[in-house]
C-alpha cells in the first residue's frame, strides 16, 4: 500500500539502510483530500526522518488549535488541541492525504525506493528464511506480466480490504455506527464563524451531529454530517440546495453564508 502508512514505513527503512519495495493497485497517489488531520506524534516521526519533510506539509496546511462544540446555539464544549506539552507541534495539521501521499512519495523516490503503481498482490507464501509474494501488473480489464519477489518481510499497509490481512486470516474487527456518516468538501464564502481559519466547529443535538472544518485552500471546508441522510452512494447526485439544508438545519447562522457546488 502507497498510503501515508506505508511510504511513512518506507521512508524509515530507506533511512535505516533497508531496501523496500511498495505495491499499489493505483496508477498514482490520490487527488481526493479524504483523511486531513495529521496529528502532533505523526509529526514527531516524520521529524525524526529529518525536518525537510516536515517544512512541506506544514507549508502545505493549516494549523487548528482549537475545536468548539455548540449545542443549541451555545459553546458547550472548547476543547484545545494542544495535547502534548513536550511537542513543538501543538496542532492538528489539516491537510488534504493527497498532499501528504505527494510529498512522502517524493521523499520514497529521492531516497531511491521504488513505487510498483497499477500493481495488485496476488498471494504471499512464508518460508523460514523469506517471504515469497507473487504480484502482476493491473489495469482497468485485466491482470497480466505475474511476477514474484522475495523479501525477508512484508508489511500490510493496503487497507481495510488488505490482501496481506486476508491472507492472514485477520479478521477487521469493529461494528457499522447507527447512523450514516457523509462527508464533502465545500467552498463557502461569508462564514461568520469566529476564528473559523483556525478553530473547527462541531454542532451537536441528541441524535445527529456536524462539523465544520477549514481546509488549507482558502474559503474551502470539510462538511461532515452524521444522521440520516442518503445512502453515500448517491450523496454526489443530490443539489445543492440539499447541503445548504442539511448544514443549516445544524447551524442557522449557515443561512447567511454563501455556499458553492461541492467537490469530491
Amino acid at each position: 500500500g502507497a498510503g501515508p502508512t506505508g511510504l511513512t514505513c518506507a521512508i524509515g527503512l530507506l533511512k535505516a539502510g533497508i531496501s523496500c519495495a511498495i505495491f499499489d493497485q493505483r496508477d498514482t497517489t490520490t487527488t481526493e483530500s479524504r483523511g486531513m488531520v495529521v496529528h502532533a506524534m505523526t509529526l514527531e516521526v516524520l521529524n525524526a526522518f529529518g525536518t525537510d519533510i516536515v517544512e512541506q506539509l506544514v507549508n502545505r496546511g493549516r494549523k487548528i488549535e482549537q475545536s468548539n462544540t455548540i449545542n443549541r446555539r451555545k459553546v458547550v464544549a472548547i476543547a484545545k488541541l494542544r495535547t502534548r506539552d513536550d511537542t513543538i507541534y501543538d496542532y492538528a495539521l489539516i491537510l488534504p492525504q493527497s498532499d501528504t501521499e505527494d510529498v512522502l512519495s517524493k521523499e520514497v523516490e529521492r531516497l531511491g525506493g521504488t513505487i510498483h503503481w497499477n500493481t495488485q498482490v496476488d498471494t504471499i507464501e512464508e518460508y523460514n528464511d523469506h517471504v515469497d509474494v507473487q504480484y502482476a501488473s493491473t489495469t482497468e480489464d485485466s491482470v497480466s506480466n505475474r511476477k514474484s519477489i522475495q523479501a525477508s518481510w512484508v508489511i500490510g499497509s493496503d487497507g481495510a480490504h488488505s490482501t496481506t490481512r486476508h491472507q492472514l486470516n485477520i479478521k477487521f474487527g469493529g461494528s457499522p455506527y447507527p447512523m450514516n456518516l457523509w462527508a464533502c468538501d465545500l467552498p463557502i464564502y461569508d462564514i461568520d464563524l469566529p476564528n473559523i481559519h483556525s478553530q473547527s466547529y462541531g454542532f451537536i443535538s441528541r441524535k445527529t451531529g456536524a462539523l465544520i472544518i477549514p481546509l488549507p485552500r482558502e474559503n474551502l471546508f470539510r462538511i461532515i454530517i452524521g444522521e440520516n441522510v442518503p445512502s453515500t452512494k448517491n450523496i454526489q447526485n443530490q443539489p445543492l440546495s440539499f447541503f445548504k439544508d442539511v448544514v443549516y438545519k445544524h447551524c442557522p447562522a449557515s443561512k447567511r453564508w454563501n455556499f458553492q457546488e461541492p467537490e469530491w
